[in-house]
């Protein structure tokens, strides 16, 4: 068996010496064939011959133990300063000292050029690109939706920057945005009734502001006192396609009981009972 497993290891390091012997050799045959013809540009189209070769690199590839992309990123500084040395040496190998210096500045600035062109292919690789956001949403049947929908807060809920629910209602907060989503009912008109138990100070229920998917939503509150109703009409057109209803409030400032001389740290903002959506006619 030890004879059986050394004759492995060598056969194995064998393959993957004549792997990276094969790479070298078809690296190299690419420099010395175009150092005096190549333009690294960006966009232009591979030959077939050079397709065929990185296939063949492609399937070697994973059978070594080498960083290959740093040592192509070498290989291309390599070829770039390499061609420019045989292009120079070509040009002023026979010419007076002003001929040489002008011409050292021509080519300096073909280097930068090149280089340019470089660095701007690879910028346009890994340049943030926004999503496609323009999707096309499939439009489905109609949808069975109740003329009466209640969200109780007191239970579980779908949305952001609650606090766990109790007995008599549920804290918005920490944060100065709270979100509730529900299934969408089907476009039409709706009245939007928000039951609010209590605010952790004055003004900001008043001052707090509203919007349903989206758009401002105009709340009008029924009574001072609390607990009270905020009350508004929202029209959903069929345009509307997404699968979701939102509510987002916005609040000018949250305040801890704490403050109150209450021994709790939570930053608090307005408690809500439930939130209820109910269909108008015509």
């Amino acid at each position: 068996m030890t004879g059986i497993r050394a004759y492995s290891i060598s056969a194995l390091t064998m393959t993957r010496d004549l792997a990276l012997k094969v790479i070298r050799n078809f690296t190299l045959m690419s420099i010395r064939g175009r150092l005096c013809n190549l333009r690294i540009r960006s966009g232009v189209k591979m030959s077939k011959h050079q397709n065929n070769r990185m296939e063949i690199l492609s399937i070697i590839e994973p059978f070594l133990d080498y960083d290959l992309a740093s040592l192509r990123l070498k290989l291309v500084d390599d070829l770039i300063v390499e061609r420019y040395r045989y292009d120079l040496s070509q040009k002023i190998s026979n010419l007076e000292h002003k001929e040489q210096v002008d011409i050292l500045i021509g080519v300096l600035s073909e280097i930068k050029a090149e280089m340019h062109y470089l660095k701007s292919a690879y910028v346009e690789k890994v340049r943030y690109r926004d999503p496609n956001f323009n999707i096309d949403i499939p439009k489905s049947p109609d949808v069975i939706s109740p003329d009466v929908f209640d969200i109780d807060m007191r239970g579980d809920i779908t949305g952001s920057n609650w606090w766990h629910s109790e007995p008599t209602g549920r804290w918005a907060g920490p944060d100065n945005q709270s979100t509730v989503l529900f299934p969408a009912l089907g476009h039409g008109k709706y009245r939007v009734e928000i039951s609010v138990v209590d605010e952790i100070d004055s003004g900001i229920i008043d001052r707090m502001r509203t919007s349903f998917n989206g758009s401002a939503l105009l709340m009008h509150r029924n009574g001072q006192g609390l607990p009270c109703e905020l009350v508004a009409e929202v029209d959903v057109p069929e345009t509307y396609l997404l699968p979701f209803w939102t509510i987002k409030f916005e609040f000018n400032k949250l305040k801890s009981p704490r403050e109150k001389g209450i021994p709790d740290d939570r930053r608090l903002a307005i408690m809500l009972d439930h939130i209820r959506l109910t269909r108008r006619l015509g």
